[in-house]
């Protein structure tokens, strides 16, 4: 399949925030659980994130909340509460606990919602997406400049927590280079676990 946006789909986005934006686009999982890549790219600004929301159509958005918290928060405000979720990382016991707590309410500027992610966990459930061949990818993905490399620098490690044989040992995905495409894709999986609102949502004024 070609990538861009689909006919009354509804996708999630992944986005990691550095020096430039790294977005993932994955459209609505068929009967098979398959989900296809929309769109992997490289944008400079969050003003050109809230013109995909809207050119996709995306029901659920996740974004690194660092380093740029005040700019992710103002293209939070941009959309209807739940639509944009800041996401943060923790390294727990990745065998316990949910593998993404999602926490909301309004503040003074608005609807605020949060997603904290067990990073080694949602990496392990990413992985397994990839080899299952749940995560599909279209036919010209190895031309997406950087996305193959990226997406293959995290390795699995393991690790003990005291630095000593006494320690925990526990399981830890470490780079082994840039791998801003390969949190975009987990930011993706994690908007996901929530993607619950039904094709045609977007109304006639929406975006």
């Amino acid at each position: 399949y070609s990538m861009g946006p689909a006919r009354l789909e509804v996708p999630v986005m992944g986005v990691d925030v550095g020096r430039v934006l790294n977005v993932v686009i994955r459209g609505t999982a068929n009967d098979q659980g398959e989900t296809p890549l929309r769109l992997a790219i490289e944008v400079a600004a969050f003003s050109d994130l809230a013109r995909l929301i809207k050119q996709y159509r995306v029901q659920r958005c996740v974004i690194d909340a660092l380093p740029e918290t005040r700019a992710a928060r103002d293209l939070q405000s941009l959309f209807p509460a739940g639509l944009v979720w800041l996401a943060y990382y923790d390294e727990g016991d990745s065998k316990a606990g949910e593998a993404a707590r999602w926490n909301q309410g309004y503040e003074a500027g608005g609807w605020r919602g949060t997603v904290t992610i067990d990073r080694t966990r949602m990496f392990d459930d990413l992985v397994a997406r990839f080899m299952q061949r749940q995560n599909t990818l279209p036919a010209n993905a190895r031309a997406i400049p950087s996305y193959y490399a990226q997406l293959a620098s995290p390795v699995r490690t393991l690790k003990n927590t005291e630095g000593s044989a006494g320690g925990k040992t526990v399981a830890r995905w470490v780079k082994t280079g840039p791998d801003h495409y390969a949190h975009a894709e987990l930011y993706c999986a994690t908007a996901g676990l929530r993607a619950h609102r039904r094709a045609g949502a977007w109304g006639r004024g929406d975006g």
